[in-house]
């Protein structure tokens, strides 16, 4: 005879994360109004935000796993709750600070993304992975732009605007439509320890997008900067700014990694945390030099994997602290998702967001029958490309400081439109991997044992 409901343990369960979920709350509530109205207590009310964000993350990640829910939900809920449009008690202040831990943490997604790829996992999927990203950057570019070309009488930041000047502005949303979310992706195979074709897939083509994207968003703004303004010319020396730019990044994504392989060789404690300091290192050269940190660590840790004999142990580092990781980025990115300009711009973005995904499931059914994917590639292979995040946004800041009077707007709708998407995008994956049957079968990393040497 078959139980119903909850065992009683189950349930003692799941009554103690929500009285640690409440206890949390209540302390983060004594923590934002009751501390003293002096600058010096800000800083340890962004270190206690940081602590709230780690355990309501976690716990709340707990509590929806019982409803067959990713973790990355249950991260993005705590954040948005406790952020500053809805309870308030972490502030605006506090997520402004936290935005330099939130990049550290992308920073490690993008080493993990870059070690997860191997050479043999490219090789296995290069035609899949190249008729993929070709349909997905063609495809989604070309029919979000008209799209919100369409729909553009309805932006209140476009209105009075000249053709051109829109048109402009359509062709950049079409860049931003193709962005995908590597850390969305890696969060949900993270938590599922999935394998199989589904899996190689998802982690090739969000990674490679990433770059694609970078290079597409250069050659879009040449456009589309003299449609927008006429005084500014068309320049094919921001061309060639792009091409230094990515070749550094490569460049320097490379001496890390080659550096991180040494450290892991001679002395392989703390990886960690000497993770953690490259890339504080690194992001200062980043904002110096202009390098694009996502591309820097994921070229490192593709060089860590596919180059040396450390990959194994890099990728078991990055899995023992996988899940802190992805709690302090999705959390914080809850706390900063503006609910007042989602709700304000949700017909609209709604409309976009739905175009998007019609047009990720169209590109990916194209480039599935051209490359003749597995079946289950060519059934689930547009769930891990709905998720948007960080490049996505970056976009959006870069336009609007060219363009002021369209920017703020545009910022606007692209961050209701992210939001959706971040909100939506893991919840289809993690539904696609358990129907695909890749859930569980990752093989756990072998510990390396050296060999005695004999003495001669």
């Amino acid at each position: 005879m078959s139980s119903r409901g909850p065992s009683p343990r189950t349930r003692l369960t799941l009554a103690n994360r929500v009285l640690g979920l409440a206890l949390a709350l209540g302390a983060m509530f004594l923590a934002a109004h009751a501390r003293p109205a002096s600058s010096g207590a800000e800083p340890l009310l962004t270190v206690a935000s940081l602590g709230f964000l780690l355990i309501a993350g976690d716990l709340s990640a707990q509590l929806l796993e019982t409803l067959g829910l990713p973790h990355l939900t249950g991260y993005l809920g705590a954040g948005i709750v406790a952020g500053p449009y809805v309870l308030g008690l972490i502030p605006e202040a506090s997520v402004i600070q936290l935005h330099f831990v939130n990049g550290l943490a992308l920073s490690l997604i993008a080493f993990s993304a870059g070690a997860e790829l191997t050479s043999e996992m490219i090789q296995k999927s290069r035609r899949s992975i190249g008729w993929g990203v070709a349909s997905q950057s063609t495809v989604l570019f070309l029919l979000l732009s008209l799209t919100f070309l369409a729909a553009s009488p309805y932006m209140a930041f476009l209105h009075g605007q000249p053709l051109r000047a829109v048109i402009g502005v359509a062709l950049l949303w079409g860049v931003v439509a193709v962005v995908k979310s590597p850390a969305a992706v890696l969060g949900v195979l993270a938590e599922t320890d999935a394998a199989g074709p589904l899996t190689g897939y998802s982690i090739g083509m969000v990674v490679v997008l990433d770059v694609v994207v970078l290079v597409l968003f250069q050659l879009v703004a040449l456009v589309a900067r003299p449609l927008i303004d006429p005084t500014i010319g068309l320049s094919l020396m921001q061309l060639a700014a792009v091409g230094r730019e990515l070749l550094s990044s490569v460049a320097l994504g490379a001496t890390l990694g080659l550096a991180t392989a040494l450290y892991l060789a001679w002395v392989d404690r703390g990886v960690i945390l000497f993770l953690i300091a490259l890339a504080f290192a690194a992001a200062q050269l980043d904002s110096y030099f202009g390098y694009d940190a996502m591309l820097v660590f994921a070229v490192a840790g593709f060089i860590v994997q596919n180059l040396t004999v450390q990959g194994e142990k890099l990728l078991r580092a990055i899995r023992r602290s996988g899940s802190l990781i992805f709690v302090v980025f999705f959390a914080n990115a809850g706390a900063h998702l503006d609910l007042v300009t989602l709700v304000s711009l949700w017909p609209v973005a709604l409309v976009l967001v739905g175009a998007r995904a019609v047009a990720t499931a169209g590109a990916a059914a194209l480039g599935s029958r051209l490359a003749d994917d597995p079946p289950a590639v060519q059934r689930w292979g547009w769930a891990p490309l709905i998720s948007q995040a960080g490049i996505a946004l970056g976009i959006a800041v870069a336009v609007e400081e060219a363009f002021p009077e369209l920017g703020k707007g545009f910022r606007s709708l692209a961050v209701a439109a992210v939001g959706l998407n971040e909100a939506v995008g893991p919840i289809l994956f993690k539904l696609a991997l358990v129907r695909s049957g890749e859930v569980g079968k990752r093989q756990p990393v072998q510990e390396t044992v050296e060999e005695p040497v004999a003495a001669p």
